[in-house]
């Protein structure tokens, strides 16, 4: 895409609550992250964001110290979906999505945190099945693929990440960037600890609780574009 950052390109971010529970249905904790849609070349959308904000494996892969999942493993057993357009307010309603009929899908290398929820169902939280319809959409083809990291992306670019942190717009409901440079060396993975850390870029950003899930876009340089990494 031959532009920068335009204002659209906040509204992707989706703010994400999920109600953990355990085995036995009993409510745990409340998380919060962000998240954004994606567009299959099929026309089929995706809800993606990281794997631990929705930890729907069952597994308890991810916090593992948390002290919840010392005793029993956490699923998510309800959540919400807001957004924006920017031209709401005050805040939009909710929407619960359906979790027994939105297919999650993880990707071949467990390390990654990441989840798509495929063709997500929602409805209104007070009234019956609505389409959602809260927040822009990225097209499948803005993803940047192995070729965009290994000949695009240079250590220091500028990135861009729209999300809901604690200090987002809470009154009006809407998502604020954040920006920071890639630290890492984009062609190869960053691990840090004593651990493989799965396909990571790092990059260097103030963030805080709230943002884990959010899109991660390459700024415009020379005449090259924007990409979702």
């Amino acid at each position: 895409m031959e532009h920068g950052l335009v204002r659209q390109d906040l509204y992707t971010a989706v703010k994400i609550e999920t109600l953990f529970a355990n085995e036995f249905g009993e409510e745990q904790r409340l998380g919060q992250g962000t998240g954004f849609f994606v567009r299959r070349a099929d026309e089929v959308p995706c809800l993606v964001t990281n794997r631990h904000v929705l930890d729907v494996t069952r597994q308890g892969i991810f916090n593992k110290d948390s002290i919840f999942l010392k005793q029993h493993v956490l699923a998510a057993a309800r959540v919400w979906i807001f957004g924006s357009r920017g031209d709401d307010f005050p805040v939009a309603r909710p929407y619960d999505l359906l979790v027994d009929q939105s297919p999650v899908r993880v990707g071949e290398n467990p390390a990654n945190d990441v989840v798509a929820v495929i063709d997500p169902k929602f409805k209104i939280c007070d009234g019956g099945p609505e389409q959602i319809d809260l927040t822009e959409i990225f097209a499948e083809a803005f993803l940047a693929d192995e070729k965009f990291f290994q000949t695009r992306l240079e250590i220091c670019d500028f990135v861009a990440f729209p999300g809901y942190p604690a200090v987002h717009d809470t009154l009006a409901g809407r998502p604020i960037v954040r920006v920071g440079t890639i630290s890492s060396d984009p062609a190869c993975n960053y691990h840090w600890g004593d651990q493989v850390t799965g396909d990571c870029v790092a990059y260097e950003a103030f963030s805080s609780g709230g943002s884990s899930g959010s899109p991660v876009i390459a700024m415009q340089k020379g005449s090259g574009g924007v990409s979702l990494i």
